[in-house]
């Protein structure tokens, strides 16, 4: 603003000089210079350009206004008089006015800049995807070039849009021209962009799969999203030598052993891969059983084998010769209808092998019953036993027999049974699909080996009753009976239950005899006539010291076989008494004098004799 002021002034006072000097005045002064300024301090000038300087005399009026224009370096900008400034070569110089009158001087720095010559892009083409982005970053030559300014254009911003900063983002598939253009000189530089929706993922339809040598499958790969831009991927087999994959992912077996199956996407790398085993082909198939039998209305399962266990297609048939008797479902589940015979075969799919299984329906014993109700068997014994099943029409109605203890009673295929030892066991009545069974508990008892009366002897008195008892030895003997007698059943008699009667005096002997082997015991009978009671004459009496008394006992029956009497003193200091019951006094006192019966201590009388002096 400054400089254009100057200008005015300057063009003022020229025109005003004219003016007066058309009038006719001659000056008659010189007015000298007392500065000079320039209406360029500074400037940047491009290499090969020109800038114009202009040079303002102060005062407006000095008479002198000529100046003359120089450059301190002419290999930078060179400069003529009117102030035209040319640029030569980048770099910095001072262009110096300096007044004719005066001297006074005035400089501009110039810098001489270097001119853009060319553009480059770092990335010439580039895939991105759908809302990913990319930076573009642009190269300016030379590196010195003084106005690097670019601007940033896409030729399609529906596919891809760029910034300012040359950030390109992908809007939609497709293709966009991105497009730098240097500010100076216009030079421009392109970048080819393709916007894809990129590969997320791939998967194969089979991650593991068995294939017999010498046959092929195709796996198939799934890539996604499903509207992704490349879908394409390549093939690729662990081990040719196994197994071979082609473009398709048709995979061939070879020979026998694993390879993995790989595919990956031409985008983005994603992998998948399949784990292929090549196996022999089937060489058989075993069912689990030859034969079987099966209760009508039940189910068994066959299972059938393939051999090799790794073989591939395993797949099998099942099939009946004759689905009256027995049905088989798709898994080998065989269902007995009737009774009969029929044969269940299994076939592979591959390769058509079979293997049979006879099924035999049969209708089931549903319980055994033993129609023996004995419970005791005498050792070495025997006893037959008979059993039979239900229902009486049953399929199979054979029995076997079985003891529990083999020891005590064995039992023949035909159920007799022989008591081998005391004891007791269980005789066994089982069906012959060793299911439904029957049992009947038995005591195999000893033999009789003797026999024994509890009192070898007594002594009875007339009329008396005596229950003896007699025991059989063994005491477990399954036959423990007697037989009772009596040798003089004038004396004693015996009924069967042991009970002795005492009839007359005298001996008898009673015997015991086993009914088994004839085993005797007796018991020696003394039959008597006891003594019932007796009496003295005195229950009191007084004697004195030195003197005697006989007391009279009375005897009661007068017949009794054994009247012997035991005399005895309570104090024979005071009173004693002989055998015939003469008492005599001692010493004054009282003493008791008791007569006992011999035969039965409980016949007993008493006298109480006083002594005096």
């Amino acid at each position: 603003m400054k400089v254009k002021k100057w200008k005015k002034v300057f063009v003022a006072i020229l025109t005003f000089m004219i003016i007066f000097q058309n009038f006719g005045v001659s000056a008659v002064t010189t007015i000298p210079v007392t500065g000079v300024t320039l209406d360029k301090l500074s400037g940047t000038i491009p290499e090969g350009e020109n800038l114009k300087l202009t040079a303002i005399v102060m005062p407006t009026n000095a008479t002198n206004k000529k100046v003359v224009w120089t450059s301190s370096d002419e290999r930078i900008a060179k400069v003529d008089q009117t102030g035209q400034v040319t640029a030569v070569a980048p770099g910095s110089t001072r262009i110096t006015a300096t007044t004719e009158e005066g001297s006074k001087r005035v400089s501009s720095i110039i810098t001489v800049s270097t001119k853009v010559k060319g553009i480059s892009l770092n990335i010439a083409k580039a895939q991105i995807s759908k809302g990913g982005y990319i930076f573009l970053k642009e190269t300016v030559t030379p590196t010195n070039a003084a106005n690097k300014k670019v601007t940033w254009t896409s030729s399609n911003t529906q596919v891809a849009t760029v910034d300012a900063t040359g950030k390109v983002i992908g809007i939609q598939p497709g293709v966009a021209i991105i497009k730098a253009k240097t500010q100076d000189g216009g030079y421009e530089a392109t970048s080819t962009i393709t916007v894809i929706i990129p590969t997320t993922m791939i998967k194969l339809d089979k991650t593991a799969a068995s294939i017999t040598k010498g046959k092929s499958i195709t796996l198939v790969a799934t890539v996604g999203p499903n509207d992704a831009t490349n879908k394409k991927v390549t093939w690729k087999s662990s081990n040719t030598a196994i197994a071979t994959v082609d473009a398709t992912g048709k995979v061939t077996a070879i020979s026998l052993g694993n390879a993995i199956i790989t595919v990956t996407t031409e985008n983005g790398g994603r992998i998948a891969s399949c784990a292929v085993a090549v196996v022999p082909p089937i060489a058989s198939v075993v069912s689990d059983r030859n034969t079987a039998e099966v209760d009508i209305g039940k189910t068994i399962a066959l299972l059938a084998t393939v051999y090799p266990t790794n073989a591939m297609n395993k797949n099998i048939t099942w099939s009946s010769s004759n689905p009256s008797v027995a049905t088989v479902d798709a898994l080998g589940k065989v269902t007995a209808v009737s009774v009969g015979s029929a044969t269940i075969t299994v076939t592979t799919v591959d390769g058509g092998l079979k293997a049979q299984s006879v099924i035999k329906v049969i209708n089931p014993v549903t319980g055994v019953n033993i129609s023996q109700s004995i419970d005791y068997i005498q050792e070495n014994g025997t006893y037959q036993f008979l059993a039979s099943v239900l229902p009486s029409n049953a399929t199979k109605t054979s029995i076997k027999w079985s003891s529990s203890d083999e020891k005590i009673a064995k039992v023949d295929a035909n159920g007799l049974v022989t008591a081998m030892a005391p004891g007791t066991c269980m005789i066994i009545a089982t069906s012959e699909d060793g299911i439904r069974k029957a049992a009947r508990v038995i005591s195999v008892t000893p033999k009789v080996q003797g026999v024994k009366i509890d009192r070898t002897s007594v002594t009875m008195n007339k009329t008396e009753n005596l229950q003896l008892k007699a025991t059989v030895m063994p005491s477990s003997a399954l036959n423990n009976h007697v037989i009772w007698t009596s040798s003089n059943t004038s004396v004693a008699t015996v009924d069967i239950t042991g009970k002795v009667t005492a009839v007359s005096v005298g001996n008898a002997t009673i015997i015991a005899t086993t009914q088994e082997g004839g085993f005797v015991a007796t018991s020696q009978i003394t039959v008597v006539n006891s003594i019932r009671s007796i009496l003295l004459d005195k229950t009191k009496a007084a004697i004195k010291a030195g003197q005697d008394l006989a007391l009279v006992l009375t005897i009661t029956p007068i017949d009794a076989t054994n009247k012997n009497i035991i005399w005895s003193s309570s104090n024979t200091n005071i009173a004693v008494v002989d055998s015939q019951g003469v008492v005599t006094g001692v010493s004054p006192g009282i003493a008791t004098i008791s007569a006992v019966a011999e035969s039965n201590s409980n016949k007993k009388v008493t006298c109480v004799v006083t002594v005096t002096n």
